[in-house]
């Protein structure tokens, strides 16, 4: 209950409804669609009512031998993404089998677009921009190093592949997409096997062409960037705490300003964020994997 806290109820998806937790547990957040909360698990989503818990429908569960040598169990990190098609209520969810359309009332899928490469550690959201979907992926067969992404036009009962490129390829956080441009961070974070300097660059939604591509003043090689924007403006959280805002441009990387979040402070591991930034109210907060919270104003 919001107004006491008091809990009204809770479920085990794995024990009470079969979901195959991923191999690094569950990554992405339930998301709340009318009386439905509906949560990435298994081929295609799981839903439970909101006001219950009681499982509303579930989808098939990855095979039991799934995954060797790929560290993973075949369910993904994403966060389910909803939005509307017509009169209908879908959401989008990644697995093993690729990325999947379901219809939310019913669960029942109205298409899917199968992985070129199965992701060991799909982990960026799919991000939605008119009828097209921008999906990132950072890993790809055992051994051998196969990131890309691709953008596809969605309608109707299906969805074609409008363009791929190895150009967007990002092992962590979703890209955000601003008038007709992708910006995204291009490699992982310092304890990924990505084989490339990190870098922060954008793209042409239209055709995926590279715009740019800057490095953010990286100290080592394989830095994380996380990204969200509002009003036209890039904020961008580096992983060591530097906090970067710029306007949203595909002419270069135009810089407003950049600080340290933690002001200076050392903490060895406090210096570790990969949780996009929030705007709300004229404040920025940025959050690092110990828990801390920092907020900033941005009001003048």
């Amino acid at each position: 209950d919001s107004r006491t806290g008091r809990q009204k109820w809770q479920k085990d998806i794995v024990r009470d409804y079969g979901a195959v937790a991923p191999f690094y547990h569950f990554g992405g957040s339930p998301v709340v669609v009318g009386d439905l909360v509906v949560m990435t698990a298994n081929a295609a989503g799981m839903a439970v009512e909101r006001k219950t818990g009681k499982l509303a429908w579930t989808s098939e569960a990855p095979p039991e031998d799934f995954g060797k040598g790929l560290s993973s169990t075949g369910t993904g990190y994403c966060t389910p993404v909803p939005y509307r098609d017509g009169g209908r209520q879908l959401a989008l969810f990644e697995s093993w089998q690729g990325i999947t359309s379901v219809d939310v009332k019913t669960g029942k899928p109205v298409w899917q677009y199968e992985w070129e490469y199965i992701p060991k550690e799909g982990t960026p959201d799919p991000v939605i921009s008119g009828n097209k979907v921008c999906i990132s992926l950072a890993s790809g067969m055992p051994g051998e190093y196969t990131g890309y992404g691709f953008v596809l036009g969605m309608g109707g009962e299906g969805a074609e592949l409008l363009w791929k490129t190895h150009d967007l390829c990002d092992y962590l956080t979703p890209p955000v997409i601003v008038d007709g441009s992708i910006y995204t961070m291009y490699g992982g974070p310092s304890n990924s096997v990505f084989p490339y300097p990190t870098t922060f660059r954008c793209l042409d939604l239209e055709t995926g062409k590279l715009l740019w591509d800057v490095p953010l003043g990286m100290e080592h090689p394989n830095k994380c960037f996380a990204v969200t924007a509002a009003n036209g403006v890039l904020i961008v959280l580096d992983d060591e705490g530097t906090l970067y805002t710029a306007n949203a441009s595909p002419d270069g990387f135009k810089e407003i300003a950049h600080c340290d979040v933690l002001q200076g402070a050392f903490l060895r591991i406090g210096r570790m964020f990969w949780t996009p930034p929030v705007l709300c109210n004229a404040k920025i907060y940025c959050r690092n994997t110990r828990g801390d919270l920092v907020c900033l104003d941005v009001s003048r």
